[in-house]
């Protein structure tokens, strides 16, 4: 009941998100990453529908690939493209970003394959996350509105993300306990710094460019909380939370397009 509520208001959101680009395109607004974020909500919308029409349909039954897994993938990919589509060239050299970004993905396949042992569905889910998370670290370095400091602090939550998941994965009780509070804990710290910095630069209306990359930040670290997370609160939280930042993502591309 509580997912399908959840799933819900997700399509509310994705609806709403849809009509917005709709509406900047009426309102003569043409920007290619704008219309990308469209046709990106739009999958997340058909994914969502399939899903709550399967689950309605066969509550008890568990697919083991389903076909709303190619909006989601359609999904990621198309966030990662609204992304980094029409920016003005350049020179920058995020070759390390990137690289740690893949690992960080490949790390995290891992443990989906481990738990599931699903192969070729988690690959391809791996390989369309990485690209979108790939795009994040891109632009962050392409906005260059980040630190030295925070990148050493991301880098170290992605690690401690990764090393508690192992330990849950391959340690026994009380270590995997020990481990996966950690990991919950790291998470849910994300989630609300990246959920407070976005809204608190959405306020200020400075800095649409590093608006953008917290916020699509905040979208792909819910994704990684919802993956992971095999408690039900848990993984509602990171649900909800996924929302939020796909309403934030549309408010700060828009003052974005707007501003250039």
């Amino acid at each position: 009941m509580i997912v399908s509520v959840l799933i819900l208001f997700n399509i509310f959101v994705m609806v709403c998100s849809l009509l917005a680009v709709i509406f900047a395109m009426k309102e003569g607004i043409r920007s290619m990453r704008l219309i990308l974020f469209g046709f990106a909500v739009a999958c997340g919308f058909l994914s969502n529908v399939y899903w709550l029409i399967y689950d309605f349909m066969y509550p008890d039954k568990i697919m083991p690939f389903a076909a709303n897994e190619i909006a989601e993938w359609a999904l990621f990919m198309l966030l990662g493209a609204s992304l980094v589509a029409d920016l003005p060239k350049k020179r920058i050299n995020p070759v390390q970003e990137i690289l740690l970004a893949a690992l960080f993905v490949a790390g995290n396949t891992g443990v989906w394959i481990l738990a599931s042992g699903e192969w070729v569905q988690d690959i391809l889910t791996g390989l369309t996350l990485g690209y979108f998370i790939c795009c994040i670290m891109y632009r962050m370095r392409y906005s260059e509105q980040f630190t030295k400091p925070a990148w050493r602090i991301l880098a170290c939550a992605a690690l401690a993300v990764l090393v508690t998941q192992y330990i849950c994965m391959l340690a026994d009780a009380p270590y995997a306990v020990y481990a996966e509070n950690v990991c919950y804990a790291v998470l849910l710290i994300g989630i609300v710094f990246l959920l407070v910095s976005s809204v608190k630069e959405l306020t200020r209306g400075k800095n649409p460019e590093l608006a953008v990359c917290l916020s699509y930040g905040m979208i792909a670290w819910c994704l990684i909380s919802m993956y992971l997370g095999s408690s039900d609160l848990f993984y509602g939280i990171a649900y909800a939370s996924c929302s939020v930042a796909i309403i934030l993502t549309m408010i700060a591309m828009r003052k974005e397009v707007l501003s250039r």
